[in-house]
C-alpha cells in the first residue's frame, strides 16, 4: 500500500485491550495529540517510541512494525481470486488484516477448509468411479441383497413350505446377511481416513507410495540438479523409502533417471533464465535447448517453489502441474495442483486438451480451461509417437498436458484473450455441467 498502516494496527490493538487513547499515550510517555496523529497514520514512528507503545500494549514490536502476515495476505487474495469475486477490495486487504486480525485468520481458515473439502470430494469421486475394490464390493453387495430379497419373497408369499425347507431358507438368509455385513464393514473401513494398515493396503490404488515419494520432495530433488550428478545418487534416495512393490521401485528409478537426464540437458540456472525470457513457452524452450517437448514439460513441472527471482516482475516461479497418458488415456505420470485434481488410473474429463492432442500427434495445443468452480488454467498439450511399432502394428502414442493457474504473471492480457477458453470438468461423476454432449456418466451432484 502507498502509506503505512502502523497507526491502524496500534489503534485496533489498543481497542482490543480496552485502553483509551489518553491512557496509552500516558503509558508510552507521549502526548494524546501525538498519539492521535500516529493512530490516523499522519505520523510515522520508530525506535524508542515504537518500543514504548509496544511495551504498553504488551505485544512484540514486530507485530506492529512488520505489518500483516504476507502468507495470510496471499491466502486471502487467493480466496478472492478462486471465488471470482471482482468486488473484493484487494487494495484494502492489508487494512482489513490490520484492523480485524481474528476475522482475517478465520476467513483464510474457511477458505483452506473449503479447498480441503473439494479435494476430499474429488478423491471420493476417484474411488467411486475408478477403483476396482469399490466396484467389486458393490457387485458383492448387490448379489447379497438380491438373494435376501428373493428368499424373503418366497417365505412371505408361500404358505406350504415344510419346516425343513424353511430352515434352509433361513440358513441362506443368515449366510447372505453375514456376507453383506462383512462387505459393508470392509467398505466403511476403505472410506475411513485412518492410518490403519488395512486402510493403507486397501487404498493403495488411490495414493501409492510412489506418489507419496514425489509429494514429500515437492517434485524437486536438489541433489540431482548438480552438474554431472552421479547415477549412484539415486540408490540412497530410493533406499530411504524402501518400496515394497518392485514395480513401483522400478517406476521410481525410471522417473529419477529421467529427472537426472533432463536436469543435465537443461541446467537449472540457464533454463530458468530462458524460461523467464520466453514467458515459459514450452515450444520455444524445446527449440532453445534442442530438447523433446515432453521433457520440457517435465522440467517445468519439477522447478522449486522457493526460488527467488531478482529483477523480474514475479516474485516466484509459476507452479506447474503435469499429466502424461498413453493412447488409451491410462495415466503414466501425474503431478496435480491443489486446485486441479488429476485421475490416478483412468481418464478425466474427455474435453481436456490432453485427449484432443492424441488425435493430433506432433501438433502443440495451447488453450485455457475453466473448471466448474471458476478456476482457470493455461494448458500446453502435446502428443507424440513413442516407438514400439512393428510390421503390421502402429506406433504407440503418448500425450502430456502441462498446466498452471499462475499464467497471468507471465502472459499478457491481450494474449490471454486470444486463447480459446474451454469449460471443462474434472470427471463426469463430480461435474455439475448438466448440458454436456460429452457426458458419459451421471453426476453425483445431480439433485434431480
Amino acid at each position: 500500500m502507498a502509506r503505512s498502516l502502523l497507526g491502524t494496527r496500534i489503534r485496533e490493538r489498543r481497542r482490543a485491550k480496552n485502553l483509551s487513547q489518553t491512557a496509552l499515550a500516558g503509558k508510552a510517555g507521549i502526548s494524546t495529540s501525538y498519539m492521535n496523529l500516529i493512530e490516523h497514520n499522519h505520523r510515522g514512528i520508530a525506535g524508542r517510541t515504537l518500543l514504548a507503545i509496544a511495551d504498553s500494549l504488551d505485544i512484540d514490536p514486530k507485530e506492529l512494525s512488520e505489518g500483516a502476515d504476507q502468507a495470510l495476505l496471499a491466502r486471502l487474495q487467493e480466496a478472492a481470486s478462486s471465488a471470482g469475486n471482482t468486488e473484493a477490495e484487494i487494495d484494502r486487504l492489508e487494512e482489513y488484516v490490520g484492523r480485524f486480525p481474528g476475522w482475517s485468520q478465520l476467513s483464510a481458515q474457511l477458505f483452506e477448509k473449503m479447498q480441503d473439502q473439494e479435494q476430499r470430494l474429488l478423491v471420493l469421486s476417484d474411488r467411486l468411479g475408478k477403483d476396482p475394490f469399490f466396484s467389486e464390493a458393490m457387485h458383492l453387495m448387490l448379489s447379497n441383497v438380491t438373494v435376501l430379497k428373493s428368499t424373503s419373497e418366497i417365505l412371505a408369499t408361500t404358505t406350504d413350505i415344510s419346516r425343513e425347507q424353511s430352515g434352509r431358507f433361513f440358513s441362506n438368509m443368515q449366510t447372505e446377511s453375514s456376507r453383506l455385513t462383512e462387505t459393508i464393514t470392509k467398505l466403511l473401513a476403505y472410506f475411513d481416513d485412518t492410518n490403519s494398515s488395512e486402510t493403507k493396503s486397501q487404498t493403495n490404488v488411490v495414493h501409492s507410495k510412489l506418489e507419496q515419494f514425489w509429494e514429500s520432495h515437492d517434485f524437486h530433488i536438489a541433489d540431482l540438479e548438480k552438474p554431472n550428478s552421479d547415477i549412484d545418487l539415486i540408490k540412497p534416495i530410493l533406499k530411504t523409502w524402501q518400496f515394497k512393490d518392485t514395480g513401483e521401485e522400478e517406476q521410481a528409478k525410471k522417473t529419477l533417471n529421467r529427472y537426472r537426464r533432463v536436469a543435465e540437458q537443461m541446467p537449472f540456472d540457464d533454463f530458468v533464465q530462458t524460461a523467464l525470457r520466453t514467458a515459459f513457452n514450452p515450444v520455444h524452450l524445446a527449440s532453445e535447448f534442442n530438447s523433446d517437448i515432453h521433457d520440457v514439460f517435465f522440467r517445468l513441472a519439477h522447478l522449486p517453489q522457493n526460488c527467488s527471482l531478482k529483477n523480474h516482475k514475479q516474485d516466484a516461479l509459476p507452479r506447474f502441474g503435469l499429466i502424461e497418458c498413453d493412447g488409451s488415456g491410462g495415466v503414466l505420470f501425474r503431478k496435480p495442483l491443489k486446485t486441479l485434481s488429476l485421475p490416478r488410473k483412468s481418464s478425466a474429463c474427455p474435453l481436456w486438451p490432453l485427449y484432443r492432442a492424441i488425435s493430433q500427434p506432433m501438433q502443440p495445443i495451447r488453450s485455457v480451461i475453466e473448471t466448474p468452480t471458476g478456476e482457470s488454467f493455461i494448458t500446453h498439450s502435446y502428443a507424440q509417437w513413442s516407438g514400439g511399432g512393428d510390421y503390421g502394428l502402429p506406433e504407440t502414442v503418448k500425450s502430456a498436458m502441462l498446466f498452471t493457474a499462475d499464467y497471468q504473471s507471465f502472459t499478457p492480457a491481450q494474449e490471454r484473450r486470444s486463447l480459446p477458453m474451454l469449460k471443462v470438468g474434472l470427471n463426469c461423476e463430480v461435474c455439475p455441467r448438466s448440458k454436456c454432449s460429452s457426458r458419459r456418466a451421471d453426476s453425483i451432484l445431480d439433485s434431480r
